[in-house]
């Protein structure tokens, strides 16, 4: 139960606070913008990994997401990498790739 309520009250906290931060990191030209990113890139990761590794994995692939401090372009690196992708995590790759050319292979290089 008090498991439920810290959530809840993390939920509140970033309701209220994400939107001030967001147009003060505008204010201070966008600086911040990439942070935002892989933090939430981050926290999607370990909330939805088992949807994630469901959609994105073959079956039976033991390189699954759900790391709090990996991203999932990292996890998508590695498992394009160890060939574990099916067709709609290769899909999720190239859309990534025309945004950012090679982006899930850097962030694995990287280590993000």
């Amino acid at each position: 139960m008090v498991g439920f309520i810290l959530f809840i009250v993390a939920c509140l906290s970033f309701c209220i606070t994400t939107p001030i931060s967001i147009l003060y990191g505008i204010w201070n030209a966008g600086v911040r913008f990439r942070k935002y990113a892989i933090s939430i890139d981050q926290t999607i990761n370990a909330i939805s990994c088992p949807l994630l590794s469901k959609l994105l994995l073959k079956d039976n692939t033991l390189t699954e997401f759900g790391d709090m401090d990996k991203t999932i372009s990292y996890n998508l690196g590695k498992n394009k990498h160890f060939k574990n992708l099916n067709l709609a995590g290769l899909l999720v790759c190239n859309c990534l790739h025309l945004i950012d050319k090679n982006h899930v292979e850097k962030a694995y290089e990287q280590n993000i």
